[in-house]
């Protein structure tokens, strides 16, 4: 699995491991079946918010609780009604304590985080496992054959590895993989005041939670009841916003960007995310130029766009309606009308494509980051010819064609202007002849 698991670590150390004289939890491999036990809709009675980022599922038969159930065999699987007179009737074991999260998504069973984060999963334990509900002939079982034929575990041989309660956590990736991470010995693991028994969650999936465990009842004749706290839910990233790359450079495009190259897409790690992507090419039709979409598809991480074109990347987090789809938008090519169109697509800003080819016939030099500049212009035959200047990209077209007006106007003048010197020049000289005339 493509790095499905290596986050989903637990936090028990070694030290707890050599106390309780623990193995090292092992990750098994695990088929997709889902057991039949977990089929249940958990309700506001088995589970209770403590606050905005904190989740608790219980494990027992208090308050109708419907998370536990009891089992006929050690296979921990199937369910049979706990009536008054089972000695798990009426009273928690404990509860799970799901936190670190950021939010809730769409449904209940949906948790969002960001992504990079973890979401951390406990059991507080707030029984004695050797005194049940207070009663000295109900101990928490070693129940060393016992397996979970729900998660298709194999049966162990007897007396290998000890389980006083067993936790077992199926992960199931984006793409329908699944593993199983096995706690043996679980139940007893929390009874040291040293122990840290929290488990990090940084996977976005679905996790489905068991809690195996055996009760003895030494009162009258000996028996071992056997039960099944199950429960489901997801884990989810709350961003919705995908990343594009050169797919030669490396370096990160933002929206307006272009490339010669092509781009790459990258969901960030958040493998659930709705993306689509939208090619549009431009057709000239008579005097005008339309787009023309090409494709329209969903797109996956990792995918790789190389073809001339205009593309629009939308996402969307199909878990929270709060979330806003977003858009990008590159273009890849060396076309620089159409990186220039680009750049400043839905802006105040914004030229059309036939604009921008009119301008630079009529001498603009349209540049791929969104800069134009203007034309060299001559003001006479003895004037020297000005340094073009570049357009600020927040000039409007109206400002674009008053300096336009302006521009023309200062040419119009300068004849007249020359002409009223040149007259005062004339006039100047006849008066001074007719004095020197007068005076001879």
């Amino acid at each position: 699995m493509k790095g499905s698991f290596k986050k989903f670590t637990c936090a028990i150390g070694a030290a707890l491991m050599l106390a309780v004289n623990m193995p090292v939890f092992p990750v098994m491999a695990a088929e997709t079946t889902v057991s039949e036990a977990s089929e249940d809709n958990i309700s506001e009675e088995t589970t209770t918010r403590q606050s905005e980022n904190e989740y608790k599922y219980y494990a027992g038969t208090k308050n109708g609780n419907k998370l536990t159930v009891r089992t006929k065999k050690n296979n921990y699987t199937g369910s049979e009604k706990i009536g008054k007179k089972d000695p798990h009737y009426g009273w928690n074991l404990g509860y799970f304590r799901l936190k670190g999260y950021t939010d809730k998504g769409d449904s209940d069973d949906i948790y969002l985080k960001n992504s990079g984060d973890s979401i951390e999963l406990s059991f507080k334990l707030e029984e004695n496992i050797s005194c049940l509900n207070g009663k000295k002939n109900l101990t928490i079982a070693n129940d060393e054959d016992g397996y979970d034929g729900g998660f298709k575990q194999k049966k162990p041989k007897k007396g290998k590895t000890k389980k006083r309660g067993e936790l077992l956590i199926k992960y199931t990736n984006e793409k329908g993989e699944s593993e199983v991470t096995k706690y043996p010995d679980y139940l007893k693991a929390l009874t040291s005041e040293n122990a840290d028994t929290k488990i990090q969650l940084g996977e976005e999936g679905d996790y489905e939670i068991h809690l195996d465990y055996a009760i003895k009842d030494t009162k009258g004749i000996n028996s071992t009841t056997y039960y099944r706290t199950s429960f489901k839910f997801k884990i989810r990233n709350g961003n919705c916003k995908v990343f594009t790359y050169d797919s030669a450079s490396g370096s990160e495009l933002l929206n307006g960007d272009s490339t010669a190259n092509g781009f790459r897409i990258d969901t960030e790690d958040s493998k659930y995310l709705k993306v689509h992507i939208r090619k549009q090419i431009m057709n000239d039709v008579g005097d005008d130029i339309i787009p023309d979409t090409r494709f329209n598809r969903p797109a996956n991480d990792g995918d790789v766009f190389t073809d001339e074109g205009i593309y629009t990347i939308t996402a969307d987090n199909q878990y929270d309606k709060y979330l806003d789809t977003t858009e990008q938008v590159i273009y890849v090519g060396k076309n620089n009308i159409l990186a220039n169109y680009t750049k400043h697509l839905n802006s105040s800003e914004q030229y059309t494509i036939a604009q921008l080819k009119n301008m630079e016939e009529e001498g603009y030099t349209i540049k791929p980051n969104g800069a134009i500049i203007e034309p060299v212009t001559t003001t006479s035959a003895t004037s020297k010819a000005t340094d073009p200047a570049p357009v600020s990209s927040t000039v409007t077209k109206t400002e674009a064609e008053q300096d336009t007006q302006t521009s023309r106007s200062a040419k119009s003048a300068l004849p007249y202007v020359g002409g009223t010197a040149a007259a005062g020049v004339i006039g100047a000289f006849v008066i001074v002849r007719l004095i020197k005339n007068k005076k001879e």
